[in-house]
């Protein structure tokens, strides 16, 4: 009897050693995939200062239920990451970037910049971030991706594609405002693929091209990313019967690229 609870016993452990190693044989295949990182909002109306103190105001938005669905796409079709995001400032956003293969982010925006607007905890309020290609007026709430990546080795050489859902996400600031251009600056830093819009979107219509464009054609290894774009501007249309904008979508680098299999951007 007694051999027989050491060797129940034994095989208890066993069982739950051989549980514990393919959890983490799960974990480190999860690891080795290529990321993504899919970034949205959800604010209320907001306003802000910057560039000696001109106000800016943007509109309530909740991009989040498209981000979901993005995310959970890409991370069913090999690529990785364990969280969606929302309400991230541009410094995390920034950070994130030089890490991934896919990079997603739907958000207010302008010439040269995708807005990061976050909740601080400490002062009970919203406040105002800016994601920029550049930041020649040194402006202190932009985050500017030439400014951190551009002395750097590997610079975003890692992405695949880069998507920016904002409006004139894919024009050049002005240069009164310094922001340069983030297609500009992400494909000169090494993403292989960008694409943004030069016009205003609708968030309705935008979301439904995004989702169209990376979770329907997107995950068909045949698609490149213009094939995916050109087929998702006209569901748009057929479906709401205008464009909301996104006919004024905007290429830059490779739109040859597929995005499955899942892989990071060439060096």
């Amino acid at each position: 009897m007694e051999f027989n609870k050491i060797k129940n016993k034994g095989l208890k452990f066993s069982c739950t050693l051989a549980v514990l190693v393919s959890l983490m044989l799960s974990q480190i295949a999860f690891a080795a995939r290529p990321t993504e990182h899919c970034f949205g909002v959800k604010h209320p109306n907001m306003s802000y200062s910057c560039l000696g103190g001109r106000v800016w105001t943007v509109s309530a938005l909740d991009t989040m239920s498209y981000v979901k669905d993005i995310h959970s796409s890409l991370d069913n079709n090999g690529y990785y990451n364990q969280y969606y995001f929302s309400n991230n400032n541009a410094t995390a956003v920034a950070n994130s970037i030089g890490n991934d293969a896919i990079f997603y982010i739907n958000s207010h925006g302008g010439a040269g910049l995708v807005c990061c607007p976050y909740y601080d905890s400490g002062s009970s309020s919203w406040k105002m971030t800016l994601l920029t290609g550049t930041n020649t007026k040194s402006e202190s709430i932009a985050v500017a991706l030439q400014t951190k990546y551009g002395s750097t080795t590997d610079k975003l050489k890692k992405v695949r594609f880069a998507y920016f859902g904002s409006c004139y996400s894919a024009k050049t600031a002005s240069t009164t405002d310094g922001w340069g251009n983030l297609l500009d600056t992400v494909t000169g830093l090494g993403v292989d693929c960008a694409l943004g819009f030069t016009g205003t979107i609708t968030v309705s219509k935008e979301g439904y091209f995004a989702k169209r464009l990376i979770t329907y054609y997107g995950m068909d290894p045949n698609n490149t990313v213009s094939a995916c774009a050109a087929s998702s501007k006209a569901d748009t249309y057929n479906k709401y019967g205008d464009y909301g904008g996104v006919d004024k979508y905007v290429i830059k680098g490779s739109g040859s690229i597929k995005l499955v299999p899942a892989a990071y951007g060439t060096y």
